[in-house]
């Protein structure tokens, strides 16, 4: 890194192509004349590739603690280690960090090599990081994405040191040198559970749209209504079987495409669950990088955005999903989580909850909306200027502008 510069580490856990917040962050940061080092597990080559296209150009350092795309004897050390971590947590609730991710020790080491001015940590086992950090007296900024310990469903918690989480949540809120999260909510409920003052709320947003003549290449027929869904991992207990058993509902015909990494066992089960019925027509579509995204979105009328009230922490952060629909022009129709009613009311007329979290819900909500097709164009149109207002510009200033005040 440039020593002449100021010099920000941004510790994360995953590929900055699947880490748009950190990846945006460090990408805004070097912009404005930082010395950016970001530090993070990796897992895949494909990835890997997606994450140096993303990078290239720029002046950011990519290092690995852990590198796991190959079967040497050292990783699978690493993968055996967080296994039984995890495993202890669950039958004896002991409190590892281990079981937060892989390589703690890598980390450390790396860290301690470094005299960064600023530290940026995201996701769990960084967030252990960061408060060690705190301890030797660094300064760290602490980017909660979600409730930690307040996230995942019931047998996945069961494997996870909660009450290390929580520890280090309440660290983290009273002692770091400044903490940030996703949504207005969430920062009140994080404050409230404990007694500590409210982060600041960067949105997971992005960059507005281009306008411009969209291409198509995933709808089939333009006279009927486009519903997309996408998501890294098209699979079970996503919510996809919720949306064909209401679209099967739906008086009125529809395309439904689906976005996502899809097992060809479930592809079946979806093509199977829709059946043989002419009036709705269900697709199904591989990942594109993020620099595609926009364009396949924009190709579509709506967009499904459909996270529960449970757990606690899927309630209370607003996802990046609805926002990348929203900066693309795309009106959404969200269940009505708290982050999903955050997000209503800054762009008002864009977004359309359902009444509650069934299918029944969404299928009244499109048999409505469908019957009335010149509200799905007053809401497009009135994203063109709600959209400036909660693209990745107006986030990215807060961001810059609480950095500088640190260093």
């Amino acid at each position: 890194m440039d020593n002449n510069k100021k010099q920000i580490v941004i510790i994360s856990q995953s590929h900055v192509c699947r880490n748009p917040r950190a990846y945006k962050e460090a990408i805004a940061l070097s912009e404005a004349g930082y010395a950016i080092s970001v530090i993070t597990t990796i897992y895949s080559d494909d990835l890997l590739k997606e994450d140096k296209e993303l990078l290239k150009g720029t002046n950011i350092h990519y290092q690995f603690a852990a590198d796991l795309r190959n079967k040497s004897f050292k990783n699978f050390r690493l993968r055996l280690r967080r296994f039984w971590s995890m495993k202890l947590t669950k039958k004896f609730n002991l409190q590892l960090p281990s079981a937060l991710g892989y390589n703690l020790q890598e980390y450390c080491r790396v860290l301690n090599t470094l005299n960064a001015d600023l530290y940026f940590v995201h996701q769990e086992l960084p967030l252990y990081l960061g408060c060690w950090l705190v301890k030797k007296g660094k300064k760290v900024i602490f980017d909660l994405e979600d409730w930690y310990s307040e996230d995942l469903l019931p047998e996945a918690r069961r494997e996870r040191p909660l009450k290390l989480l929580r520890r280090l949540e309440r660290f983290a809120l009273k002692n770091g040198t400044h903490v940030q999260t996703t949504s207005h909510v969430l920062a009140s409920e994080l404050a409230e559970a404990y007694d500590a003052e409210e982060p600041s709320v960067i949105y997971n947003t992005f960059n507005t749209g281009e306008i411009n003549t969209t291409t198509y290449k995933d709808r089939k027929n333009l006279k009927v209504t486009s519903l997309y869904w996408f998501s890294q991992t098209l699979g079970p207990g996503r919510g996809i079987e919720s949306i064909i058993e209401a679209i099967k509902t739906v008086n009125y015909p529809l395309e439904l495409h689906l976005r996502g990494n899809c097992a060809p066992n479930y592809h079946d089960v979806l093509f199977q669950l829709i059946g043989d019925q002419a009036l709705h027509k269900l697709y199904i579509h591989p990942l594109v990088p993020n620099d595609k995204l926009g364009k396949t979105i924009r190709e579509h009328d709506i967009g499904l955005s459909l996270e529960y009230y449970q757990p606690r922490s899927r309630d209370l952060t607003i996802t990046n999903k609805i926002f990348h629909y929203l900066v693309n022009r795309v009106p959404v129709i969200a269940t009505p989580t708290m982050g999903h009613k955050e997000v209503a009311a800054l762009v008002r007329d864009g977004v359309f909850l359902t009444k509650d979290f069934t299918s029944t819900a969404l299928s009244d909500t499109l048999n409505r909306l469908l019957a009335h097709p010149l509200e799905i164009e007053q809401a497009a149109k009135s994203l063109t200027a709600a959209s400036a207002k909660i693209s990745w510009g107006t986030e990215r200033t807060k961001l810059l502008n609480t950095v500088a005040g640190i260093i």
